[in-house]
């Protein structure tokens, strides 16, 4: 697990934010050393490092949890060395990111993300948060 923020972690104990100073904390976090515009350059040289250690591997997924899933379908566009993706309790999705993913994605909603999503399927519950998103056979 690569550790992008070093000396600057969110502290677990703002999640979930109770409180208006621990929601600020989140926020600040979020738009400073975890934004994903900040994050997602310093993935490339990673799978890169990894590729080199590990010549034997030939093909390459990613995995993102939470804000992970962000960053994962920025990473999975064209000119992706990823060739799989899957995301797990997901934040900051965005129907515009998901229209230029080109590698086969998993997403897999948790039954936190809403108190609404255990009575929904899976697929009830991205279509219902993603606006203009169209499930077809093909991408269920």
């Amino acid at each position: 697990m690569p550790d992008f923020w070093g000396d600057h972690p969110q502290d677990l104990a703002n999640f979930p934010p109770k409180t208006p100073k621990q929601r600020k904390a989140i926020v600040d976090f979020m738009t400073g050393p975890a934004d994903p515009p900040k994050t997602v350059p310093l993935i490339a040289p990673l799978l890169e490092a990894f590729q080199k250690e590990n010549p034997q591997i030939t093909s390459w997924a990613i995995l993102g949890f939470c804000w992970g899933v962000k960053i994962v379908t920025l990473v999975t566009t064209k000119g992706t060395k990823f060739k799989a993706a899957a995301g797990a309790h997901p934040s900051l999705m965005d129907v515009e990111d998901t229209k230029h993913v080109v590698v086969p994605t998993c997403v897999l909603p948790s039954q936190d993300e809403d108190p609404e999503a255990s009575s929904l399927s899976p697929i009830e519950f991205i279509s219902s948060r993603l606006k203009g998103l169209h499930l077809t056979s093909a991408t269920i």
